[in-house]
């Protein structure tokens, strides 16, 4: 639905559940860090020690740099699809009577460049394209739900956290949190959920990537209402649905996909993927608030990142559910 022109269709159900976390996220929730803070200076800065995924949508092939306190990352980036996935219809996907054959038919349409980059809290976080400053002209509206875009006239990159809050509804813990899932990948793929001890994704002191890390990770994996911890996803195009149980308030939840047609593990975190030319290859893209796509493929595949859909909603298990289906 279009607010400027007053075009189009309220979709009632996503707006309902946008709505719901974002009341428990300012009630509850109100210190939970900005993924980015402007510094009062015309600039931004970092709003935790995080993990995050870097994302372009450029309209033609172009030069990103990325400058995190003292160090600037460069990234040449493809052109991307004109009919590469939106948030927006990302989370309309996300909704079990969405037209399967809409899905398939905007299958393998490439997204721009990705990567993944950990930040220190405070750290300085801005975003060239083309060698000309970009602004994230709607940070105030959504850094504290986890991601901003910066803008320029024809690109965007979005910077989002890797690693989800639970924010519960009315602050609640040993809850359950609404998992909706769709495929866009003809390969099985599997996800599970775990608990972190901190926004760079660490479990008891060890790192992604470290070889200790997947034990870890298994071990603090969240139990479904069906029992189990490694969810199987649904067929190409399809849509599925399941909850995870006792999640409290405030636990910080990552993710990993299991490739199971080939047998391979991809996670959040890009220092724990294929390398390539020294690093880490990030294997998933932001669609907003608590949604994400997958590659499922090694060396990114396709580039499509729709593989697996992905998105949490904590607060619409709750109460009569109205929210969740």
């Amino acid at each position: 639905y279009d607010l400027a022109s007053g075009l189009g269709t309220p979709n009632g159900e996503l707006l309902a559940r946008t709505m719901s976390e974002v009341a428990h996220a300012q009630i509850y929730f109100p210190n939970e860090p900005a993924v980015i803070d402007a510094n009062g200076a015309g600039g931004w800065t970092s709003g935790a020690t995080q993990s995050l995924l870097v994302q372009t949508s450029p309209g033609s092939a172009t030069s990103i740099d990325l400058i995190t306190g003292s160090q600037s990352t460069s990234m040449a980036t493809p052109q991307a699809s004109g009919y590469a996935w939106t948030a927006r219809f990302a989370e309309q996907v996300l909704q079990p009577d969405f037209d399967p054959n809409i899905v398939l038919m905007f299958d393998k349409q490439a997204q721009g460049g990705t990567m993944g980059l950990n930040v220190a809290a405070g750290a300085q976080l801005g975003v060239t394209i083309n060698g000309s400053s970009a602004n994230p002209t709607q940070a105030n509206l959504t850094a504290e739900f986890g991601f901003a875009a910066f803008n320029s006239p024809a690109d965007t990159v979005v910077v989002a956290r890797a690693v989800m809050v639970a924010e519960t509804a009315l602050g609640a813990n040993n809850q359950n949190a609404d998992v909706f899932l769709r495929s866009d990948g003809v390969d099985s793929l599997a996800i599970e959920f775990y608990r972190v001890d901190d926004m760079l994704g660490t479990i008891a002191g060890i790192a992604p990537g470290d070889p200790r890390y997947a034990a870890l990770a298994d071990s603090r994996a969240y139990v479904t209402t069906s029992g189990q911890t490694l969810t199987q996803g649904p067929s190409y195009g399809n849509f599925e649905q399941t909850e995870l149980t006792g999640v409290n308030k405030g636990d910080l939840i990552a993710m990993k996909m299991v490739n199971t047609s080939f047998g391979w593990t991809f996670w959040e975190f890009a220092q724990a993927n294929q390398q390539a030319g020294g690093e880490g290859m990030s294997h998933v893209a932001s669609y907003g608030l608590n949604t994400f796509g997958w590659e499922d493929r090694l060396n990114n595949g396709d580039h499509d990142y729709n593989d697996l859909v992905v998105g949490v909603n904590f607060t619409s298990a709750s109460g009569h559910k109205l929210l969740s289906t």
